[in-house]
């Protein structure tokens, strides 16, 4: 399912678990961190390859969520996707502190939506921020009803 159909479906299904999963599943399809960095501190070895102390590892998290082996359709928006053990707000001890806010902000941004007296759309043509690490909008244009503002 596009991305841009998600909302619609969110917000005619009206069903709590479903918001929940949905939710999840949209943060892991388009999530806001894409990759980080890591000092190592000691030796390890993954996959064959040794890193020495000193040495940064880059750790791309979008493609972790991508990863056939653990989502299968990665590249599809499912919804009620379950299990869904995403990296988009990080793993472990350096998980990020707004984890539990940001999925509570979405899930409270589609319940007001789903109040709205018209449905909100498209009404221009969305520009992404041109970062290496973070993904998030520059301009959003969106409007409701039947009005472009």
């Amino acid at each position: 399912m596009p991305i841009e159909n998600a909302l619609p479906r969110l917000v005619r299904a009206c069903d709590e678990r479903l918001l929940t999963t949905g939710v999840d599943e949209i943060i892991r399809f388009d999530g806001p961190a894409q990759g980080t960095s890591r000092v190592a501190v000691r030796t390890t070895t993954i996959q064959g390859v040794t890193i020495e102390p000193g040495q940064v590892v880059m750790t791309a998290l979008a493609a972790a969520n991508r990863d056939p082996e653990e989502f299968p359709r990665p590249h599809e928006l499912v919804l009620d996707r379950n299990p869904n053990r995403h990296l988009a707000f990080g793993w472990g001890a350096h998980a990020c502190v707004g984890a539990v806010f940001g999925r509570l902000a979405i899930r409270e941004l589609v319940r007001c939506l789903l109040r709205a007296p018209r449905p909100l759309r498209p009404a221009g043509t969305p520009v992404r921020r041109r970062t290496a690490t973070v993904r998030s909008m520059e301009l959003l244009p969106v409007a409701f009803g039947g009005e472009n503002r």
